[in-house]
């Protein structure tokens, strides 16, 4: 009994974070496999469960939880760079996501650049 108390802790406390190009309510393969493993992943305990996500509907609001996961949305420009610098440009301004998450995980080779300008940051 008392493992799968610490097991449950460890849950609990354990921070995740994923960058998806793009998240529910577009419906798409990567879409509905991240919603579907959010859903799992509260079933069995995790409750520390972030996206970062790009903001496809101006629509959309800013911030929502779906499913027990806090929903962060970038807003999204046609030009491909100026999205990239203003994606750099929110991650900086909201560094303390990245920093302090126990797992990134990352859906594509876009979202993976998203958090390079951390590389370079020092406390």
């Amino acid at each position: 009994m008392r493992n799968n108390m610490d097991k449950k802790n460890i849950h609990q406390n354990f921070s995740l974070l994923i960058l998806v190009g793009y998240f529910y309510p577009r419906t798409g393969g990567v879409e509905k496999v991240v919603l579907d493993l959010i859903k799992q992943l509260v079933k069995r305990g995790f409750n520390n469960i972030s996206i970062i996500t790009r903001k496809h509907d101006e629509n959309l609001p800013d911030f929502e939880i779906i499913e027990g996961a806090k929903i962060y949305r970038i807003p999204l420009y046609k030009n491909p760079l100026i999205s990239l610098f203003n994606n750099w440009k929110w991650i900086i301004r909201n560094r303390n996501l990245l920093l302090k998450a126990d797992l990134l995980q990352f859906h594509d080779q876009n979202t993976f650049l998203w958090h390079l300008p951390l590389i370079f940051y020092r406390k």
